[in-house]
């Protein structure tokens, strides 16, 4: 009875010291591979492109922020819920990958994961500029007439200073 007492006690002590090890490996800051019995911070939302600014809706017990864009570097943002864009994202034609996530205490809470914006600056369209048209004085009628030009939509008459569209027929 004896011998049987002590080797459950020993098999405990094992099983209770083998658990603490995996429990404690459970703490472990999910950066370095382990995992975490944290909850994550909630990921910023809103999302947006304002002028040369990335913002974001706050998040609540928020010590920071992170910035990466496309597979670039991770900013730290310790300010509020912006980011200044640099110049090459807001390049006509560019196309970048924009993501922020919140940065917690690493005490009750791990970061939240990555949250992204596809960001596209187009290329502006130049449309090719329409001729003048010819246009004449009827004085016996008292009309103004002008030739039609392909692919005009209207026309701008400007007399003195005044502008009215008429659409000829």
């Amino acid at each position: 009875m004896k011998k049987r007492f002590i080797s459950i006690f020993v098999a405990v002590c094992f099983g209770l010291a083998g658990s603490s090890f995996l429990l404690a490996g459970c703490y472990e800051n999910d950066k370095n591979g382990g995992g975490s019995l944290r909850p994550q911070l909630g990921s910023p939302s809103g999302l947006r492109v304002q002028n040369d600014f990335l913002i974001w809706d706050a998040v609540d017990l928020a010590i920071a922020y992170q910035v990466r864009i496309n597979d670039g570097q991770v900013h730290l943002v310790d300010y509020g819920v912006w980011f200044n864009l640099p110049s090459e994202v807001l390049e006509e034609g560019t196309e970048s990958r924009l993501y922020v996530r919140t940065v917690a205490d690493g005490i009750g809470f791990d970061d939240s994961g990555w949250s992204y914006l596809w960001h596209t600056v187009p290329t502006p369209v130049i449309l090719p500029r329409l001729p003048t048209p010819t246009f004449g004085f009827d004085n016996i009628r008292g009309k103004i007439y002008w030739h039609s030009i392909e692919n005009a939509s209207g026309y701008l008459l400007r007399e003195r200073e005044q502008e009215d569209c008429y659409q000829q027929k």
